[in-house]
């Protein structure tokens, strides 16, 4: 595998294929290449599920730039179905938000003659009172999938931090090496913190997001 210089980086921009670069290069190793895009799997799911490290827990990603709105069907989960924002309904009644309830819950709710409620069913969504025709759902979603090395996504330009942390994580414990996987993790900790308190300052100041590179 290659080995990119950092400033090589910076003026070539960030895709996949130099993600593993600089992940290749954090570990010193030249024989990684055929498992570092695991590591890149696990960081995501990491990314996207939450964990809890050394440092305490770090939540799961969910920001603004990850909202997607769906108003066709709820038959099935939209690809890189994340979480629900929230699920809307207009049946001549008003339109207003529905109370996610869990499946137990959900078959023993009493008819009312108007959709109250929402639960998660045979890999879609279903509302009380039947599918609504007129609905729309706001959910969190996941970035595109790294896979050539010429992808990227929103995640890895802003961020690369997040990114480059959680995959060392796995690639230490994956080579044994426990005596750098707490600095990974309070690094990782720091990037996804960061990025989630300044998605949250940008939705109640109306500032603009700005996040740091991997150091």
């Amino acid at each position: 595998m290659t080995i990119i210089a950092p400033e090589a980086l910076a003026l070539r921009g960030l895709n996949y294929g130099l993600l593993k670069a600089m992940i290749a290069k954090r570990l010193g190793r030249t024989n990684l290449g055929e498992v570092i895009p695991d590591f890149v799997v696990l960081a995501e799911s990491r990314l996207y599920t939450g964990s809890r490290d050394f440092d305490g827990a770090v939540p799961p990603l969910r920001l603004t730039s990850m909202l997607a709105t769906e108003s066709q069907s709820l038959a099935a989960l939209p690809a890189g179905f994340l979480s629900m924002d929230r699920l809307t309904v207009n049946d001549g009644a008003g339109p207003r938000t529905l109370e996610y309830v869990t499946p137990q819950r959900f078959a023993s709710l009493a008819p009312t003659g108007f959709a109250r409620y929402y639960t998660f069913q045979d890999g879609g969504i279903a509302v009380e009172g039947g599918q609504p025709e007129n609905f729309s759902m706001s959910y969190y979603r996941r970035f595109p999938a790294l896979t050539g090395d010429a992808d990227t996504n929103w995640l890895l330009e802003n961020c690369p931090s997040a990114y480059l942390y959680a995959a060392l994580i796995e690639a230490y414990a994956h080579l044994k090496d426990d005596a750098r996987i707490p600095l990974a993790a309070r690094m990782y900790a720091s990037a996804v913190n960061g990025l989630i308190d300044a998605d949250n300052e940008m939705k109640f100041s109306g500032s603009t997001l700005a996040i740091g590179s991997a150091r």
